[in-house]
């Protein structure tokens, strides 16, 4: 699944996500099964769509890393303001023992890619472990990257 700018996909990431992310929580052993992948995205609605797939699969999130995605000297990211560094987001699906509370977080810093990363997994754990509709989620994405950081 990828997130593409445009009026044309803007359901297609959403709905890709949605269908894999719940087929992972199906084939995820109960209780101790993991998902991880990595992520990174300066678009609010790329991270809104994730949350919100996240959410309906029931996952929530136990803990986030951060890691260089990219060398800051690679010819695809050279002089150009990209996100260097991705979120590794591990989750559970239910109520697991290991699932922690995340505070709330009101902004994110878009000045420091691997800040920037940090920040908005810590906002994906607090929307899944909240009681939040899709269109909340959407919201409070945009609210605090705004419309397009980047």
């Amino acid at each position: 699944a990828v997130a593409i700018k445009g009026a044309d996909c803007a359901g297609s990431f959403l709905t890709a996500l949605t269908g894999i992310f719940a087929e992972c929580g199906r084939v995820l052993k109960p209780g101790s099964g993991r998902l991880a992948f990595t992520f990174h995205h300066w678009n609010s609605n790329a991270w809104a769509d994730i949350t919100i797939a996240l959410k309906q699969a029931g996952f929530k999130l136990i803990n986030a890393h951060v890691v260089y995605s990219e060398h800051p000297i690679s010819v695809h990211i050279r002089g150009l303001k990209s996100i260097k560094h991705d979120s590794v987001l591990v989750l559970a699906r239910g109520n697991s023992s290991e699932v922690r509370e995340w505070e709330p977080v009101k902004s994110v810093d878009a000045d420091d890619s691997e800040t920037f990363c940090r920040q908005c997994a810590a906002v994906a754990g607090w929307l899944l472990g909240g009681d939040y509709s899709a269109a909340e989620i959407r919201a409070v994405w945009k609210n605090i990257i705004g419309e397009d950081s980047q």
